[in-house]
């Protein structure tokens, strides 16, 4: 290019300006092929590959991989179908006036009866002071805690609401409800992983057994009832459960502590495989 002010004379190469010097700069710096930024060593930037048109128009140079469509994975399907299926259940109990037992004072009062609360307290230590010692990256403080409210608040209501709903003839909007919260604390521990980490969690097959299988055990043990004149140590099994009336734990002791074995001994079983590493 030649000096706009003659005709002749030396070429003089002008400074980009505009939206032309910020593509060019752009190319620079964010790896176009050639050229590495100083201080820029992980993946490109998208401004990479883009140039500017002769009108000062940015056209795309986006490579051929940038261009494919990658598939959706599997864990991204599972993503959003767990997600949808907890907002539709907790539209269903919110969309119900007693919320299928769910918002009924009784269901409250018969949850936190005095031993309940000390046993979930008690559990929630021991899952949360392990967690360090579990050799499981993924089993932290915050998560332990999380989940294990979850579990105390819903797991009795799950089990009871879908024993009683199986027992008579299952409607559908309460006995979906009660199944897809059943798995909510495992799905909490996957999706609070994914913040976490940016990563969803490679445990989360492993962890929909685990996960499970302890918010069976709870939702059992939280249901344990004793009434002189009832056959059965599990609430769900009596005519008027929730009951708002309150067993003696020393009725019920013995039962708790057969319930608890399962899950002291997955607990023990991280640790000591953790200690002797």
């Amino acid at each position: 290019m030649r000096n706009g002010n003659s005709g002749s004379g030396p070429a003089v190469r002008r400074r980009p300006t505009g939206i032309r010097r910020s593509v060019l700069c752009g190319i620079a710096y964010n790896g176009y092929p050639g050229v590495a930024h100083p201080r820029r060593t992980s993946r490109p930037s998208r401004l990479a590959g883009h140039v500017a048109g002769g009108d000062g128009v940015v056209t795309s140079a986006v490579s051929d991989v940038e261009k494919a469509d990658k598939p959706v994975s599997f864990t991204t399907v599972y993503l959003v179908t767990w997600v949808s299926l907890v907002v539709v259940a907790f539209g269903l109990v919110a969309s119900s006036r007693d919320g299928y037992g769910l918002k009924q004072s009784r269901y409250w009062r018969f949850l936190f009866e005095p031993w309940k609360v000390v046993t979930f307290l008690l559990g929630m230590m021991l899952i949360t002071f392990a967690a360090p010692y579990s050799g499981d990256p993924t089993w932290d403080t915050a998560d332990s805690m999380l989940t294990s409210t979850e579990v105390y608040l819903l797991a009795p209501w799950c089990i009871g609401t879908l024993y009683r709903e199986l027992a008579k003839g299952a409607r559908f909007a309460p006995t979906f409800a009660a199944a897809v919260l059943f798995f909510l604390p495992c799905w909490t521990y996957d999706g609070y992983i994914l913040w976490r980490d940016g990563n969803y969690p490679a445990t989360w097959t492993s962890n929909l057994v685990l996960s499970g299988g302890i918010t069976l055990l709870a939702g059992l043990f939280w249901n344990l009832g004793w009434r002189a004149s009832e056959t059965s140590i599990f609430t769900f099994r009596w005519p008027d459960w929730p009951p708002i009336t309150r067993s003696p734990f020393q009725k019920v002791l013995l039962f708790c502590v057969l319930l608890s074995i399962p899950v002291i001994v997955l607990v023990a079983f991280f640790v000591w495989q953790f200690v002797n590493e």
